[in-house]
């Protein structure tokens, strides 16, 4: 099985380099506070940074960690391995267009590549996954969840010709999609390879405190989107939903707490572990937020105050999934972090992290409290930002050891 290893630690690579191209879009998106970049609409490179992001880095990467975990021993290897090279095309399509382009022809060519390819993985990865465990579960679940949350993408176009693209149906769609994105597929994917990890400790975990993690969960992430719903209807039943699915994934995260109490360890290497835990606080952090919008005074907040919108997406796919996404990378040696250079790209991605969500949400704050914008905030957030690019680079640099755990 090694050479199927190997090629899985090299389309993590890639994924990696995806992130660093996202990385070098948001350094752009901070500049143009500063300066005016000729040619180019901030709106296009937005776009083009969250699919390459979402799509080059999430989608890819999960991806590989399926492939590794779930079906190193599936049949029809190559189909997998034409699926990744296929949506990795799509994404160099979509870094390459979107900036330029936006929501027209040709990066919605690639988006349709992307959402078809992934069509077909779900089909076969389903297909052929005869596990049964609980790992599976959540792996099945969100896969489920990433066909849901594309339904939406296929709307879009239709609201758009009909020049709605500043209604409340549009807004409810772009929600929908990452709601489901986030809080459905890429939540309920890496929660399974983590099961997978941990699968021969989970026997002596109680079957009911599993199954009541899986439900509410579920429950939870049906009942949360009304969350974006609020936004243009702001009815007290619709906050009531709402409500209920954020308890509901508050007793989910305890169940979860319980879970992780009774198991020995996640890793015997320090730098997986410290991984993990600073996903877990992240998803800790999350859920917490997320409490804190049932009150519809700051659930208000929260949806007009851009910064703390851009935080949370970056809380959730920074923080949460790429943290534990890396504490798995480290784990299974795709990250060789024997390396000094790849240490310092962990240290240096973490402090990118770290100071521009502490920023973001302090000069949110003080928006907020009608209190005006920090002293040079956009070149500060601008300098801190540059501390992805140059942490990702050096993460590109790495070579996998030639043993592969699992």
């Amino acid at each position: 099985m090694q050479s199927k290893e190997v090629h899985y630690s090299k389309w993590f690579r890639i994924a990696i380099v995806n992130l660093l191209l996202a990385s070098l879009l948001g350094v752009t998106l901070r500049l143009a506070f500063l300066v005016e970049i000729p040619g180019l609409s901030f709106k296009n490179i937005l776009h083009g940074h969250s699919h390459v992001a979402m799509i080059g880095w999430g989608y890819l990467a999960v991806f590989a960690l399926l492939m590794q975990f779930f079906g190193r021993e599936f049949m029809h290897q190559q189909v997998f391995r034409l699926l990744y090279y296929g949506n990795q095309i799509a994404v160099v399509g979509m870094f390459l267009t979107f900036p330029f382009f936006g929501y027209t022809g040709i990066p919605l060519f690639f988006t349709t590549v992307h959402l078809l390819l992934a069509y077909i993985f779900t089909f076969y990865f389903l297909r052929q996954l005869s596990e049964k465990g609980f790992a599976a579960l959540f792996v099945k679940s969100a896969l489920i969840f990433h066909i849901i949350s594309t339904l939406a993408i296929w709307v879009l176009p239709v609201l758009i010709v009909n020049d709605l693209r500043h209604s409340a149906a549009y807004h409810m769609a772009v929600q929908f999609f990452l709601h489901f994105q986030f809080n459905g597929w890429f939540i309920f994917a890496v929660i399974g390879i983590f099961f997978k990890i941990i699968e021969p400790q989970l026997v002596k975990i109680k079957k009911s405190n599993l199954s009541f993690f899986l439900y509410f969960l579920l429950l939870a992430t049906f009942l949360t989107y009304a969350m974006a719903v609020t936004w243009s209807e702001p009815l007290p039943f619709i906050f009531l939903i709402n409500s209920t699915g954020v308890l509901m994934q508050f007793i989910a995260l305890l169940y979860f707490i319980i879970i992780l109490r009774q198991i020995s360890a996640f890793s015997h290497l320090d730098l997986a572990v410290a991984f993990f835990r600073f996903a877990l606080l992240c998803f800790i952090l999350k859920i917490a937020i997320q409490t804190l919008v049932i009150i519809p005074y700051f659930a208000v907040v929260a949806y007009t105050i851009r910064n703390f919108v851009v935080g949370f997406i970056h809380l959730i796919l920074l923080g949460m999934i790429t943290g534990f996404i890396l504490a798995v990378a480290i784990e299974i040696r795709w990250l060789n972090v024997n390396l000094a250079r790849i240490r310092w790209g962990l240290i240096l991605f973490l402090l990118g992290f770290l100071s521009t969500e502490v920023l973001l949400f302090y000069q949110g704050i003080l928006l907020w409290a009608e209190q005006g914008f920090l002293p040079q905030y956009y070149v500060v957030i601008l300098l801190l930002s540059l501390f992805f690019p140059v942490g990702l680079g050096l993460l590109c640099t790495n070579k996998p050891t030639t043993t592969v755990v699992t």
